[in-house]
């Protein structure tokens, strides 16, 4: 890199280090077995490419505490809007619950399974992003954020 400076690492740093390597090398082991897997085999043998492949699943940038937090905000801004309608629609739906309690059924499923669906989608949208890429490692104390993947 142009940089004729050396590092030296103390015993707690080499410990950490190792330790660091060892996870990281059984999360490489992790993506290989399981993209590899060949029912009835024990021994998978991997090849430099599929580490290669493997180690980009696994970059060591980014976090996933943002799509966390965004999964949750997501989430109390739906139940909130949710709220808010049966607040306004409260009258109307008191009258359905007492009169039509079928409806009542059918409205209460509707949302149900909008609430489920939305919240699916939010779950596999955080995956897709943490398996591309956009995860920070616990060892990475640059605190350096990737640009997140683009969404399809």
């Amino acid at each position: 890199m142009g940089d004729d400076r050396s590092v030296t690492f103390t015993p707690s740093a080499k410990a950490r280090l190792e330790q660091a390597l060892d996870d990281y090398r059984k999360q490489l082991e992790s993506v290989i077995s399981n993209e590899n897997f060949v029912p009835g085999e024990q021994v998978i043998e991997a090849t430099a490419s599929d580490v290669e492949q493997a180690a980009r699943r696994l970059r060591l940038v980014g976090r996933a505490q943002p799509l966390a937090f965004e999964l949750i905000t997501t989430s109390y801004a739906i139940i909130g809007l949710l709220i808010t309608l049966a607040g306004i629609f409260y009258p109307t739906l008191l009258m359905i619950w007492e009169q039509r309690p079928e409806q009542f059924g059918v409205i209460a499923t509707g949302v149900g399974i909008l609430l489920v669906s939305l919240m699916s989608k939010l779950l596999l949208r955080r995956r897709k992003l943490i398996v591309n890429g956009w995860q920070r490692s616990p060892y990475d104390p640059s605190g350096r954020t990737a640009t997140p993947p683009p969404m399809n």
